[in-house]
């Protein structure tokens, strides 16, 4: 009915009858994304930034490379000199068991009143 009064009018008018239809049709799911056109003025600007942010960050990239590989390097340090510092230690122990031991020797053999140079120091003597 609506539609028959409409199309009236535009006859009286000249014009042709909108359509109804237009509004009553369901809108999409997902809404239009609507682009605003930029002007030609701000499109070398938004190139000059967005050139300026990937330099940043490939500069970024670079860096964090070279600290990687710098990392790398100071823990193959690390690592080496934390088995030198292990061998030291089993040395030094083995040493001081060994200083133990001729402590201990000497100890027991002026306790029985018998002298015993070490073989080390025997060879020393015999030299001299």
């Amino acid at each position: 009915m609506q539609l028959k009064r409409n199309y009236a009018k535009s006859l009286n008018k000249g014009k042709q009858p909108q359509k109804q239809s237009q509004r009553e049709e369901p809108l999409p799911a997902t809404p239009a994304v609507r682009h605003r056109r930029s002007g030609s003025r701000s499109r070398p600007r938004v190139v000059a930034r967005l050139d300026r942010e990937l330099a940043t960050v490939t500069a970024n990239v670079r860096t964090i490379s070279r600290q990687n590989a710098a990392m790398k390097e100071l823990i193959k340090h690390m690592q080496g000199q934390l088995v030198n510092s292990l061998q030291n230690e089993e040395v030094v122990l083995l040493e001081i068991k060994v200083n133990v031991d001729v402590v201990t020797d000497c100890a027991t053999n002026q306790m029985i009143g018998e002298t015993i140079v070490p073989s080390e120091y025997s060879k020393a003597i015999a030299l001299n």
